[in-house]
């Protein structure tokens, strides 16, 4: 019988078919190996695609935290500098004010960078959890005003955009940047 040793750290759960748990150190639980690898505790329809999926968790990961640093850093950009038909500095901390939001250039600043910025170090998966916390708080604004003023379909301004940012930046501050990260290969995460 063979065991796999899964850290309290680690991103994510191996278990097995029919697989028991015993508890022999503090931080560490010794798994049990018996039946089909898979990627979560549910049985899968499919055994044989349990080792497909575990092998593709990594770059799962790595896409999700890639695109969304991606899609931030187009909204960077568009905030510092009108592109990709954005509003640029002045019209947005213009918006923010007319939203009633305190120093609104300050915050024009803030946010363009933390998406400009935040963005390209979530791309390269350095310091992502700080990014990710940032984010986080960040967007449960943006999904307040989004809610209040237009409920929830994205192309009718709602919140839609906004819920799924949350959840992904909420995602990646537990579980940190992932095995295909700066931050990985650093050895050190926050």
């Amino acid at each position: 019988m063979s065991r796999l040793w899964v850290s309290a750290g680690e991103n994510y759960i191996f278990s097995r078919a029919k697989a028991s748990f015993d508890v022999n150190w503090p931080n560490k639980a010794a798994l049990k190996l018996k039946g089909e690898t898979m990627v979560s505790k549910s049985r899968l329809y499919i055994p044989a695609l349990g080792e497909t999926y575990e092998s593709l968790v990594p770059y799962a990961e790595l896409l999700l935290r890639a695109g969304l640093g991606a899609i931030l850093v187009v909204h960077g950009l568009q905030k510092f500098f009108g592109w990709f038909g954005g509003a640029g500095i002045e019209r947005t901390a213009q918006l923010l004010e007319k939203f009633g939001y305190p120093a609104p250039l300050f915050l024009t600043y803030l946010i363009a960078s933390l998406e400009a910025f935040g963005g390209a170090l979530l791309v390269v998966g350095l310091f992502v959890r700080p990014v990710a916390f940032a984010m986080v708080i960040f967007m449960l604004f943006a999904v307040h005003y989004t809610a209040v003023n237009s409920g929830f379909i994205w192309f009718r301004g709602g919140c839609e955009y906004s819920l799924a940012i949350l959840f992904i930046s909420f995602y990646y501050l537990v579980n940190g940047a992932g095995p295909l990260s700066l931050d990985r290969k650093r050895g050190r995460e926050f």
